[in-house]
């Protein structure tokens, strides 16, 4: 029973710190996802803008 206690007593913090390093690296992730949600608002603002100019009012890069 003692190499049981034992073993579970060393797996114990491990899995701690596993699961720390899962809880975080899922808040980040999260972090990402919703800066790559503003981002993508912002690219549509932009586009909705450049949409409504004429084709041949448009600066040559924005035609690209």
């Amino acid at each position: 029973m003692q190499v049981v206690t034992g073993a579970m007593g060393s797996l114990l913090p491990k899995l701690g710190q596993l699961l720390m390093e899962e809880y975080n690296l899922q808040k980040n992730a999260k972090k990402g996802v919703e800066s790559l949600i503003e981002e993508m608002k912002s690219m549509d603002a932009a586009l909705c803008k450049v949409a409504e100019v004429p084709r041949h009012q448009l600066d040559e890069q924005v035609k690209l």
